[in-house]
């Protein structure tokens, strides 16, 4: 058995903390690392897309198309990148759904095919 990751999910995840506003609950977790290392260089290593490589699993990604804070590019960046060394990453878009909390109380049920 392996203690890598073999596939990634993400729900309503950023590629990158470069493009995106700073919200109070960013800056919760980024503050202290900033602290450290500075605004630049915290939000380059706290970014997914920094550590894309051809050895990264397999992603899902799953956001709605009407979040506020994290734009459809977001994903589709971080696609793209994981495409370009070989990685597969599907995104599934749940219309209608926005940026979903801690406890998904947001979330809209999604289901494809039938339950058995």
């Amino acid at each position: 058995m392996s203690a890598k990751a073999q596939a990634v999910v993400s729900l309503y995840a950023q590629s990158s903390f470069e493009f995106v506003p700073l919200n109070a609950d960013v800056h919760r977790f980024l503050d202290p690392f900033i602290a450290q290392k500075g605004e630049k260089e915290a939000i380059r290593k706290a970014s997914p897309i920094t550590y894309v490589s051809k050895a990264a699993p397999p992603f899902l990604e799953i956001l709605g198309d009407h979040d506020e804070y994290i734009p459809l590019p977001e994903a589709t960046n971080l696609q793209t990148a994981l495409h370009a060394v070989g990685v597969r990453c599907d995104i599934i878009v749940i219309p209608g759904a926005s940026m979903a909390p801690a406890d998904g109380t947001s979330c809209p049920t999604y289901r494809t095919g039938s339950a058995r």
